[in-house]
């Protein structure tokens, strides 16, 4: 899994800056207020205002989103958001429709196609952790890693590496995050890749969860299965890029009708070219 490692970024706001790795709690929650402080023309210009923000969730996670790449830009990483406001749903919270979490430590492979051409390889590790208030340990996602290969141009493909992330409390935002030199549009793309996930009711909105079948419309098509790597046999296996097992533990439709559909809905995400 790569490792970004952003730990080193400093909390400028305090005297003799603190590295967020060697940060204790106090300067942590001193950097934090400060910076909103600093920001604060910042929120309503550029997220504007939610009105249904009583509790302040809106409002807390947008200074999230402007604290993470205070970070990211001092260590000069190259990023795009996924959710350019903060939502309860993100379009890459697969896990709680289609792709159930692993009942045990596991590293899960799938592969999407990348909007204007190249792929996404997706590398979840699930490993055991305790969860906020959780008595034992049970099975999360501790990185979401990112392979691209993209598209750069005159007919050269290039690989990158990056993750996801973002902010995470009452309402949050997912990023995909690269290191330095990775070219800003291949970030731009992949983000966008993302947001195609989305059901349609949800686009504009806070909640926008993945639609299955957006999803399966997305996944990358090749003689081999999206999920497992192994060789597809089969017509409509070939057809939605993923054999009849995986799709049944994905809870996404394998059927020649489904096919038809699901390929007119890719068609429609990516583009004309798509076959």
């Amino acid at each position: 899994m790569i490792n970004l490692d952003y730990q080193n970024a400093k909390l400028h706001t305090l005297p003799n800056a603190p590295t967020l790795r060697t940060a204790n709690h106090e300067q942590l929650c001193q950097h934090r207020d400060r910076l909103k402080a600093l920001n604060a023309d910042v929120v309503p210009k550029r997220f504007g205002i939610d009105p249904d923000d009583e509790d302040g969730f809106f409002e807390s996670a947008c200074h999230g989103i402007l604290r993470e790449e205070d970070f990211w830009r001092q260590c000069s990483l190259v990023w795009a958001w996924i959710d350019e406001k903060p939502v309860w749903v993100s379009p890459v919270h697969w896990d709680m429709e289609i792709l159930p979490d692993p009942e045990t430590p596991t590293r899960r492979r799938f592969r999407f196609s990348l909007l204007g051409g190249g792929q996404i390889t997706v590398v979840e590790q699930f490993d055991f952790l305790r969860w906020l208030r959780e008595e034992n340990p049970t099975i999360h996602c501790c990185q979401t890693g990112l392979r691209i290969t993209a598209d750069i141009g005159n007919g050269g493909w290039q690989r990158f590496a990056g993750i996801i992330d973002g902010v995470c409390c009452e309402m949050g935002a997912k990023a995909v995050l690269f290191p330095t030199g990775t070219p800003q549009a291949v970030a731009d793309q992949t983000a966008a890749t993302f947001r195609l996930l989305t059901f349609t009711d949800g686009i504009g909105t806070n909640v926008r969860s993945p639609d299955p079948e957006n999803f399966a419309a997305l996944l990358d098509r090749s003689s081999r299965c999206c999920m497992c790597g192994r060789p597809l046999r089969d017509h409509v296996s070939t057809l939605l890029g993923i054999g009849p097992d995986c799709a049944k533990q994905s809870k996404l439709p394998h059927s020649l009708d489904a096919a038809t559909r699901i390929l007119q809905r890719r068609k429609e995400l990516l583009g004309e070219t798509v076959s």
